[in-house]
């Protein structure tokens, strides 16, 4: 296990979405991060939602990305096996 940390960019203050392996944000309202990764995870804490295609998602770049709902505890093991940009929000 390497000891990798999220970058964190607000795009409201002109922040470009550095590169990464996983792509969150946190939603309050279900206390978890929704995350999109290419790639496939498994564990604790993950829960599978669904997958990026032609007709749920308008970013072509992002399809076979697979979306899934990760609580804190599982975020922060995530986050220290692969590179994370997280996306935060002024409001």
């Amino acid at each position: 296990m390497t000891n990798q940390t999220a970058t964190i960019y607000c795009p409201e203050m002109g922040d470009t979405k550095p590169q990464a392996q996983i792509e969150a944000k946190f939603s309050a309202i279900m206390g978890k991060f929704r995350i999109s990764t290419p790639l496939e995870l498994k564990g604790r804490g993950i829960k599978y939602h669904d997958t990026y295609t032609e007709h749920n998602c308008n970013s072509p770049k992002l399809y076979g990305h697979n979306i899934y709902y990760v609580t804190m505890a599982a975020y922060k093991k995530l986050e220290q096996e692969y590179t994370s940009a997280q996306e935060v929000l002024l409001d």
